[in-house]
């Protein structure tokens, strides 16, 4: 693929493992990371193909500065849809584009103990009077502290 952009000393042949993909994206297709991002040797290092692409056609970054996608493309190359930002830039960028990890709520989440249907099952018997906490943590194999969160709606706020 041949580009508009010229390297200042860097790695000519990054552009070599690039196919064009939607939206003017530049898609590396060598070596990525387990989270999509291209990956190459760089100055005797391994480094992200994005942050090669924008070292080598715009110019350094800054130590503590990430490489963002405007394309939100983690394989793109393309100079043009790349931009420097600081961490807090970096978690902005993600939360817009609704990104940010948010935890999984209710039994999805691999940490639950109890499902919904025992969390309903849990705050029933609580508010009517039929067991106590102490009763009902022990029915359903949890400590005391989870189990006052339950009926409290500290926890599982979404039932």
């Amino acid at each position: 693929m041949t580009t508009n952009f010229s390297t200042k000393g860097g790695p000519s042949n990054i552009f070599d493992k690039v196919v064009a993909g939607l939206n003017n994206c530049m898609i590396f297709t060598g070596c990525c990371t387990d989270r999509g991002y291209g990956a190459v040797r760089y100055k005797g290092l391994v480094e992200k193909a994005h942050r090669v692409s924008y070292m080598t056609c715009i110019g350094p970054i800054p130590n503590d500065i990430h490489v963002l996608h405007k394309c939100d493309n983690p394989p793109c190359v393309n100079p043009n849809h790349l931009f420097l930002g600081d961490d807090k830039i970096n978690v902005h960028d993600m939360m817009i584009k609704g990104r940010a990890n948010q935890a999984k709520k209710g039994s999805v989440n691999g940490r639950a103990i109890v499902s919904e249907a025992d969390v309903i099952e849990i705050r029933k018997l609580f508010d009517s009077g039929e067991m106590t906490i102490t009763e009902l943590a022990y029915k359903y194999k949890l400590t005391w502290r989870p189990t006052q969160m339950i009926v409290k709606r500290m926890t599982w706020r979404h039932i």
